[in-house]
């Protein structure tokens, strides 16, 4: 911070201007926090009319300008060990979003582009980085972001290898524009599979929307859905109609992949009774459970009791909320019925409380009435 302060006149010798020391006017500085890397400056505030003037502190980070001083320069090794001595400041991360859009807004006028990217890509948080500043931009950007960056499906697929799904789903509407939607399907449905297996259900629930809209756009909801498993909730999304165009044909092989990863994922949580997984699972990727039981054909339990007591102590399971647990007992149960899944259902019904269901289940049925 030093070395670069010391250099100001280099600065204003090549032109370049630093938004970061655009001071509100009305505010005076004080002096530059080299502990959080920021410049805190006094400004008078009236919190409500007819309310005595007081002071009011704010802080700016410095760190931008401070990396961009140095690359201005060519110091990029002082660069790099200035941007590792801040990584741990409190808005270390925004400090270098905003050092890569300044470079991107005015790479023709700075040329810093390249130098700013080769410092972020040494940096852990780099993949968030360029993502969140694509996101921030307008498309017509992208193309000399991701010139300097790497292509999108490359820094996708470094985001999968690191385990970092929810920046993998932020590159995703950048490779559909970008590469096409070839490739951005490609890419969310691998993730989609990823997801689930992980349990993040609520990233799966958001690619199965984007996978939805994608086939709506490029396919025009010509297909016809597959008979079985989520083809009655996903065909709902998809459409339903006959058509032998390559667009059709496209968006049809799109539903079908997406049902295939959701029945698979369905049937794999159902085979370890995992009950409490396959409720979070259906509410939130919109999965039409009630129809995959019925096309799979659920066994019944052959211990009763023993069912009863395994979905109970895996529906209250350390932790759960009661009424969580209870709302996802009442979600089963709807589909064990709509599934014709009795035995299972009586199961639910008295892990739920459900007593109206349970009539409903057990009336003129003496034999079932009996073995309950």
């Amino acid at each position: 911070a030093a070395a670069a302060a010391e250099e100001e006149g280099a600065l204003s010798s090549d032109g370049g201007r630093d938004p970061e020391l655009e001071l509100d006017r009305e505010a005076y500085p004080l002096g530059l926090s080299l502990v959080d890397d920021e410049v805190v400056s006094a400004a008078q505030r009236t919190p409500h009319p007819g309310a005595a003037r007081e002071v009011a502190f704010q802080r700016r980070p410095v760190l931008p300008c401070l990396l961009r001083h140095l690359l201005r320069q060519g110091r990029s090794g002082a660069a790099a060990a200035l941007a590792a001595a801040s990584s741990s400041a409190p808005h270390f991360a925004h400090s270098l979003e905003w050092l890569l859009f300044t470079a991107l807004d005015r790479r023709r006028e700075e040329g810093l582009l390249g130098p700013v990217v080769a410092l972020a890509r040494e940096l852990p948080s780099y993949l968030d980085v360029v993502v969140s500043v694509a996101r921030k931009t307008d498309a017509a950007e992208w193309a000399p972001l991701f010139a300097a960056a790497g292509p999108p499906s490359q820094l996708f697929q470094l985001c999968l290898e690191r385990g970092a799904r929810r920046a993998a789903a932020c590159y995703i509407l950048v490779i559909d524009t970008v590469e096409g939607a070839a490739a951005g399907q490609r890419c969310a449905l691998g993730l989609l599979r990823d997801a689930a297996a992980a349990g993040e259900y609520a990233l799966a629930g958001e690619l199965v929307r984007f996978l939805v809209r994608s086939g709506r756009e490029h396919g025009a909801g010509t297909a016809t859905p597959r008979q079985g498993g989520a083809a009655r909730g996903l065909g709902a999304f998809f459409g339903r109609g006959g058509g032998a165009a390559p667009a059709a044909r496209a968006e049809g092989a799109l539903r079908r992949d997406v049902e295939a990863v959701l029945d698979e994922h369905a049937a794999a949580l159902l085979r370890a009774r995992q009950l409490r997984s396959v409720a979070s699972f259906a509410r939130a990727t919109g999965f039409d459970l009630s129809g995959h039981l019925a096309a799979a054909g659920s066994a019944p339990p052959e211990d009763f009791v023993a069912a009863l007591r395994e979905a109970r102590d895996d529906l209250s399971c350390a932790g759960a909320d009661p009424a969580g647990a209870a709302a996802d007992a009442e979600l089963l149960l709807a589909h064990a019925r709509a599934a014709g899944c009795t035995e299972w259902a009586l199961v639910l019904g008295t892990i739920a409380g459900e007593e109206a269901a349970l009539s409903e289940l057990l009336q003129g049925d003496t034999d079932l009435w009996g073995a309950y």
